[in-house]
């Protein structure tokens, strides 16, 4: 049933699509399981990493807003490693740190294919998750969650680098996505 409401959905956005002469940002609904963007490769994500579909959609909702050519150019003064971190894709990878630890191979066009930066995001939230596994009554992270935001280098369980606005943020989309359940893994 869930690929079947997944099937329409993705068959009314390449219809609308087709239609139109510029090609806005797909956008949600919150009123079906399975009305989001990129449907299908989050659920091919959540199968092969073994990780809620409702909180890695909340991450990438709130992070890019399911835009898969989203970059956040930061120019952050990292002096020992000469070089610009950049936020890249649907869970906003930054590259070229953690990107390359997660995928050696990672170049910034890779980040931009949906399914492949899914694939990376659902990997590190995996990682996270393991290392962080306290989980609230309602399923929700706070601990992975910030250290999604912090990395998990930076980031201590006790709180030592914690964005708290991050986490609430996070938090309040995870509960826009109540109605999501996992795809059978």
């Amino acid at each position: 049933m869930e690929l079947l409401i997944i099937g329409a959905v993705i068959a009314a956005l390449l219809l609308y699509k087709k239609g139109s002469a510029a090609l806005p940002d797909e956008r949600i609904t919150v009123t079906e399981t399975g009305s989001y963007p990129h449907s299908i490769a989050f659920n091919e994500t959540v199968r092969k990493w073994r990780i809620p579909l409702r909180l890695i959609v909340a991450i990438v909702d709130h992070e890019s807003s399911f835009n898969s050519k989203a970059i956040n150019y930061e120019k952050k003064a990292d002096i020992a490693k000469g070089h610009d971190v950049d936020s890249i894709g649907l869970g906003q990878i930054l590259y070229p740190d953690t990107a390359l630890a997660l995928d050696p191979f990672a170049t910034r066009d890779k980040l931009m294919n949906a399914q492949y930066n899914l694939d990376l995001t659902g990997k590190l939230l995996s990682q996270l998750l393991s290392r962080y596994p306290h989980k609230r009554p309602d399923g929700f992270y706070p601990d992975a969650v910030s250290a999604y935001n912090a990395g998990s280098l930076r980031y201590d369980a006790d709180g030592m680098y914690r964005n708290q606005a991050y986490v609430d943020a996070v938090e309040s989309t995870y509960y826009k996505w109540s109605n999501l359940t996992n795809p059978a893994f």
